[in-house]
């Protein structure tokens, strides 16, 4: 990617600037001082406590994302957060640029604010030393700088970027490992500290991360979601994955398709690598879930492996082209369902993609549907009667309102997985 740094002289632009080089990132750091960054650092001389708009417009030009870790040096410069970040949202409208990632800090979240008056006496994710002791202490002795990142927040909620704030909790000088807890609009529990080098990766890690703007906005609306997504490990190592957030934004885990097509139009087996974490089931507000992806459903196995570890939904989105997929497409979803006492919601893209494959663009024939674990099914195919009962729209919403009850009905009556002769099945089981 080819990004605009801002900041890049302080303790975490450094980090940022040192891992952004290594990952293969071409950087352009905006800075006060050019003489503290390495000769070979593309740079822009800037003074966003006082910026020229036409420079800093043309600095942020053609980058696919820029990140601020613009903060105070010393606390004269409380409010500088703030003017610096509405200097950087002009810039980039001028400039046409929409992605931004911003550093902030743990305690915003219970901090005064224009559009924020009376906020919550404490964050939901703080234990009781943090709400009754550390979190007010600190807040008096960093007050005005707290402030500063607050109003920083508003600002960029009334612009049009595609922003990201990160708020660490207190800043050490430990090293990077990779491994830290996330949270969407709250505080990590028990998450008094983190590393500089790990907040570096974190703001380089979300640049590239759609789930994470959908995090906030399944937070936003109390909503359970699906991502799927072109997930690169690292350079050259790509999955087909669906990422699973739960309503309060938390990111729960990931699912990565186990089944790669090498069929006319679906080479994929020339990019995607097959699947490596099982068949996860997740945890989530509305009970447990579980993905299987496209191509995967031609396959019985992995249905039974997700029934087995308790899923009550499966969830599989798909992007299936007419042909012999037509029939199956028919029978194999409500199959599942039935064979597993569980529901299956399972979306088709719709349309041509004709935007750059000319004659090999393909026709996607939607008909998406959702099933019951009786294999009835709600569709949009037109295929189907929508006179009959079983297939009028209102199906669907009382399908979910009554997912649980009736798949605890269907166990029950049914019981296909409690008496399930394993010991038969031999050839599966190896």
């Amino acid at each position: 990617m080819k990004l605009a740094l801002l900041g890049a002289t302080g303790d975490v632009g450094r980090e940022v600037l040192s891992q952004a080089v290594a990952a293969g990132h071409l950087v352009m750091a905006v800075v006060r001082n050019p003489a503290k960054l390495p000769a070979h650092v593309g740079v822009v001389r800037q003074d966003l406590a006082n910026p020229n708009n036409e420079v800093l417009a043309d600095a942020l030009r053609d980058v696919d994302a820029v990140v601020s870790a613009v903060g105070p040096h010393r606390a004269a410069e409380a409010g500088i957060v703030a003017r610096a970040t509405a200097a950087i949202a002009q810039a980039m409208a001028g400039a046409g640029g929409r992605r931004l990632v911003v550093i902030s800090a743990a305690p915003v979240g219970v901090v005064p604010s224009t559009h924020r008056p009376h906020p919550p006496r404490y964050d939901p994710g703080d234990d009781l030393l943090m709400r009754y002791l550390l979190s007010p202490l600190i807040r008096g002795i960093f007050g005005r700088h707290y402030s500063d990142l607050a109003a920083m927040e508003d600002l960029l909620s009334d612009g049009g970027l595609d922003w990201t704030a990160i708020r660490p909790p207190r800043l050490t000088n430990g090293p990077l490992t990779g491994t830290y807890r996330t949270a969407i609009d709250r505080n990590v529990r028990h998450g008094l500290f983190i590393s500089r080098p790990d907040v570096a990766h974190l703001m380089l890690t979300v640049l590239q991360q759609p789930d994470t703007r959908f995090a906030a906005l399944a937070a936003e609306l109390s909503m359970v979601a699906v991502l799927p997504i072109f997930e690169e490990e690292q350079p050259g190592v790509y999955y087909n994955t669906a990422v699973v957030v739960d309503a309060d934004g938390t990111v729960l885990g990931k699912y990565r398709k186990n089944h790669i097509p090498n069929l006319d139009k679906f080479w994929e087996k020339f990019y995607f690598r097959p699947g490596n974490l099982g068949y996860p089931v997740f945890q989530t507000a509305v009970g447990p879930i579980g993905v299987y992806i496209c191509y995967d459903r031609h396959f019985p196995e992995g249905w039974r492996e997700l029934g087995l570890n308790g899923a009550q939904i499966v969830f599989n989105p798909n992007a299936t082209k007419p042909g012999l997929s037509n029939r199956l497409w028919e029978i194999e979803q409500p199959a599942a369902a039935a064979a597993n006492g569980y529901f299956v919601a399972a979306p088709n893209r719709v349309g041509r993609e004709d935007n750059k494959y000319g004659e090999l663009a393909v026709t996607f024939y939607g008909s998406s549907q959702f099933c019951d674990p009786y294999s009835w099914h709600s569709s949009t195919s037109p295929a189907l009667n929508a006179s009959d009962a079983r297939f009028a729209p209102p199906t669907v919403i009382s399908l979910l309102a009554a997912a649980f009850s009736s798949r605890t009905a269907v166990g029950s009556k049914w019981r296909s997985i409690r008496v399930l002769a394993v010991d038969a099945a031999v050839s599966v089981v190896e």
